[in-house]
């Protein structure tokens, strides 16, 4: 009985919908052969790359050989990540032979992105897995990444002791967490600016880089431009009432779920006023699922 059953080498046979999605790295070729030559009439393999992740990305070219010709398919993928493609072969092209009418397969070829995560091509259905297709892997990248924003500005005077964000709060899973922020605030000379990274669980920070740009005057300096622990007081110096930014990078390594907070206050008690504005952010992104 002919079928449409191939493997891609190295991979496992893909039978019928039950397709499998096969790893491989930019620049590499790509062979796909038939099961099985059994009962196939020469002249009715036809293989296809029928989707891709691009819409502006040409579809490699597929050389077919082996005996019968279409045995084999060979194809080499471009040079870059991020790339998918849905590949299929039909046997006997649906004409009847000896009684049997045609067959398909269908699997799927990727590079990873440079996030580490596996494209999706124009479409894909099943061939990642025969019940479920990409349901489950879209389901734990939507899952993966978390964003906080504020929604209003917030002020503080004369107030020098470490305040909860009312915004910037976010509750972790165990697990690693790739960390990005950005913090747009104003201060004075007077009160200058303090602020640190807290948290009620348990939590182990390795790397979070801190780093302040300045939105508009000169004059703004930091404590700490390197690593920060947890609860660790960062000072940031002021010299007008100009509003400033501050871009955060890292990650955190959170052993036990608890809340992650960005919290700040006054360097020195003073009158005037210390803000932090609506549109501040941090987003978390799950490195570890």
């Amino acid at each position: 009985m002919a079928s449409a059953s191939f493997q891609i080498d190295p991979g496992t046979t893909v039978y019928g919908a039950a397709g499998i999605a096969q790893n491989a790295t930019a620049a590499a070729t790509v062979n796909c052969r038939l099961v099985s030559t059994a009962g196939v009439n020469p002249g009715l393999i036809t293989w296809t790359i029928f989707g891709t992740h691009d819409s502006a990305q040409v579809a490699p070219t597929i050389a077919e050989s082996g005996i019968p010709t279409g045995q084999i398919a060979t194809f080499t993928l471009p040079s870059g990540t991020g790339q998918a493609y849905g590949i299929q072969c039909d046997v006997n092209g649906g004409v009847e032979i000896t009684g049997e009418s045609g067959t398909t397969s269908k699997s799927a070829v990727f590079v990873l992105n440079d996030a580490g995560e596996r494209p999706f091509f124009v479409g894909e259905t099943f061939e990642e897995d025969a019940t479920h297709g990409y349901v489950e892997r879209l389901n734990a990248m939507s899952g993966r990444q978390h964003n906080i924003y504020k929604t209003a500005d917030e002020a503080i005077t004369t107030d020098n002791m470490f305040n909860v964000d009312a915004d910037l709060v976010m509750t972790l899973a165990a697990g690693v967490y790739l960390v990005e922020g950005f913090i747009h605030f104003t201060s004075d000379t007077g009160p200058d600016f303090k602020f640190r990274l807290g948290g009620d669980g348990t939590f182990a920070i390795n790397d979070i880089l801190v780093s302040s740009l300045t939105a508009h005057g000169t004059g703004t300096t930091m404590a700490c431009a390197n690593s920060v622990s947890l609860n660790q007081s960062i000072a940031v110096t002021i010299a007008d009432t100009q509003r400033r930014s501050m871009r955060l990078t890292g990650y955190v390594d959170v052993s036990t779920a608890g809340e992650f907070r960005f919290e700040w206050a006054q360097d020195t008690s003073d009158a005037a006023a210390t803000t932090v504005y609506k549109g501040s952010w941090l987003k978390f992104t799950n490195r570890a699922t």
